[in-house]
């Protein structure tokens, strides 16, 4: 598959690069489209403290209406080829899958609730597998609802199918140590990339868990390695308490306070570590994805994610959240500086693709606490 290289940019003294300028790569020449994004903070936080305003004194209702407000403005922001993304969810379809997955959940943690501890772990799986169904689903409603020059994107496939591929790649994780995380990274994107589409366009998904390897075993080692240090406090913290003889009780709640500071410590850096990661793993997917003659690259790198990650991370503990709006805009400027989407966009052979119905995934997705994005990562 070619892969896209920029040319060189203009020196400083000159007018900045156009948002269409040619791109080489490989063997051929093409033409790099750069996403555009108008979107300003001043007009996320009006819609983001109407949101919670409104949501408030109706007791959450609104909150499905005002999700869907705020998408409706942050799709309308991005631009392609000249022309806006348009996001045409309603809040009415968000509630109405909210109100079908309810029962579903709810009859879980009651029977979770009431039966015999023994029992409880046979009522957890069913959650888990939930999980990545919700996830298929709720990807599948968004990008039924959002059009590019008119034209709808789409997402086809089973969920339920999806989600017992999801689970099947939880395990192999999980009895391979971590190490087959890569590969299955790509095998479920692929699964969904390879089903999805815009008009009469398919998408289709051809990446390399062989690119990440490294990246992925180097992150993994150090983010062992902080985990087990923050244990060896615990540890150590533990004994400590456990000898101290006198006024021990104060000295355990202590140290307890602190295992519980370095485990947060230690989460923090890695999720920093494994930046590095992530950002390899967003240039893969680019690499690998294909829509017809339209090809896609990601220029992030791994300081890239760490800085976006840690000053977001930073607005918020500061702020006590209020800074979520930046932390919005800052993850939709990240998206449009890094994504290049390479080819011709005016000969690609667009028709209307039928339009899939349905927001229970979109309940679920609430339900579980889940914010999938049509992103980059």
């Amino acid at each position: 598959m070619t892969d896209l290289t920029l040319e060189q940019p203009p020196q400083p003294e000159q007018p900045p690069q156009p948002e269409t300028a040619p791109a080489t790569g490989g063997r051929v020449t093409v033409k790099a489209n750069r996403l555009g994004y108008s979107g300003q903070v001043g007009a996320v936080y009006r819609v983001w403290f109407l949101n919670i305003f409104l949501s408030m004194i109706t007791l959450g209702i609104y909150s499905f209406w005002g999700k869907t407000r705020m998408r409706r403005y942050l799709t309308g922001c991005f631009r392609l080829g000249g022309d806006t993304f348009e996001y045409t969810g309603t809040g009415k379809e968000l509630f109405t899958g909210f109100a079908k997955a309810s029962p579903v959940i709810i009859l879980l943690y009651v029977a979770a609730r009431f039966l015999p501890p023994l029992f409880v772990p046979v009522i957890y799986l069913p959650i888990i597998y939930l999980i990545p169904v919700a996830i298929f689903m709720s990807m599948r409603y968004r990008l039924n609802r959002v059009t590019w020059r008119g034209i709808r994107a789409r997402l086809t496939g089973s969920p339920f199918r999806f989600g017992g591929f999801a689970l099947w790649r939880m395990f192999l994780n999980v009895i391979s140590f971590g190490i087959l995380i890569p590969a299955s990274d790509i095998a479920t994107y692929g699964y969904m990339a390879n089903r999805a589409g815009i008009g009469n366009l398919r998408a289709s998904f051809d990446g390399k868990s062989s690119a990440l390897v490294a990246t992925h075993v180097i992150t993994l080692i150090i983010s062992v390695a902080i985990f087990a240090a923050a244990a060896g406090i615990s540890f150590a913290l533990t004994i400590a308490a456990a000898g101290a003889g006198a006024g021990g009780e104060a000295i355990a709640a202590a140290a307890s306070g602190t295992a519980v500071i370095a485990f947060l410590v230690a989460g923090v850096l890695v999720m920093l570590v494994r930046s590095f990661y992530q950002a390899a793993l967003m240039r893969e997917k680019m690499r690998g994805l294909t829509l017809g003659s339209i090809r896609f690259k990601c220029t992030a790198t791994g300081m890239d994610v760490l800085k976006l990650r840690l000053g977001n991370l930073l607005l918020l503990v500061f702020t006590l959240g209020l800074a979520m709006p930046v932390v919005i805009q800052r993850r939709m400027k990240f998206t449009a500086a890094h994504l290049i989407v390479g080819g011709d966009l005016d000969s690609a052979d667009l028709m209307q693709a039928a339009r899939e119905k349905g927001a229970v995934g979109e309940g679920l997705d609430d339900l579980f606490g889940i914010d999938t994005d049509i992103g980059l990562g």
